[in-house]
């Protein structure tokens, strides 16, 4: 049986409006509506069930940030499979999925996988892996209707709106790397759960790129670490990066003390709130 995520993606599936938008490490921009997004996951999840993945199963996940990954994920979810993101969470997994950049590396450490585990390839033909996102691209992807909303969904959605204080025609900017085993969580699903277009960056980070980024893609609420801030801060010509839809800055994690929060509010005209402190109502 599936999940918040899930249940999420068929309510949002009928909006044709950005959902997803996903920059690479050469900054190539692609943007995927929520029904597309919804017609992947639907057709990724046709041809895992193909490939014996099961509720229950658990499925290493091992890609770059990419929307195929998000359509993976959103699949998994679907069938009732766990995905595992931490590689130190990763030896019992029965299925694992990866793409052309760690697939050397699973290879040369398979006998750390079980003996029947099945080696699923996103992004290239390669022996001993069948190729999950050329078989997607022709699966059947039948229209999900959503249910009834769930207590556990109305529960979540609350918690995001309470945490990001965002709406529907935000874009939410959480600049977090999918190593980390909460990204998909708190990268993708909160502002989804808040009506919102997520971004996933593939790139390392770079101070004047991230801010450039931010005015490109109409970014409205940014959370990213204290030293990603304090390195922006630093920056010359303050003027050149005018970013008239950002609203609201959030800092991950330690780190957002009085200073950094009104050298920034000076510096770029918006509040900079640690994430744990929550907002008031007239805030949103």
């Amino acid at each position: 049986m599936h999940s918040q995520a899930s249940d999420l993606i068929d309510r949002l599936g009928a909006q044709q409006r950005t959902g997803l938008i996903f920059i690479d490490e050469h900054g190539h921009r692609r943007d995927y509506a929520f029904g597309e997004v919804s017609k992947y996951a639907l057709r990724y999840a046709a041809v895992l069930r193909a490939f014996g993945v099961r509720e229950g199963d658990r499925a290493y996940v091992c890609c770059s940030t990419t929307g195929k990954c998000v359509f993976t994920l959103l699949a998994l979810d679907r069938i009732g499979a766990e995905a595992i993101l931490d590689e130190s969470e990763s030896a019992d997994a029965t299925v694992i999925i990866a793409n052309r950049k760690f697939r050397p590396g699973i290879d040369a450490n398979r006998d750390r996988f079980s003996a029947d585990a099945r080696y699923l390839l996103i992004g290239e033909e390669c022996e001993g892996w069948a190729r999950l996102d050329t078989l997607a691209n022709v699966a059947p992807a039948q229209v999900q209707l959503p249910g009834e909303e769930s207590e556990y969904l109305r529960a979540a959605r609350e918690t995001a709106h309470a945490r990001l204080g965002a709406v529907p025609t935000d874009t939410v900017w959480r600049a977090t790397q999918i190593e980390d085993g909460e990204w998909f969580d708190s990268a993708i699903l909160q502002p989804w759960l808040c009506g919102a277009a997520a971004v996933a960056h593939n790139g390392a980070f770079d101070a004047r790129e991230r801010l450039d980024l931010v005015r490109e893609l109409d970014v409205t609420i940014l959370l990213q670490r204290a030293d990603d801030y304090h390195a922006q801060l630093a920056l010359p010509q303050p003027e050149r990066f005018k970013m008239p839809r950002l609203r609201r800055c959030l800092v991950l994690g330690e780190g957002c003390d009085d200073v950094l929060q009104a050298q920034w509010e000076q510096r770029f005209g918006v509040p900079l709130h640690s994430l744990r402190s929550g907002f008031t109502t007239s805030e949103r």
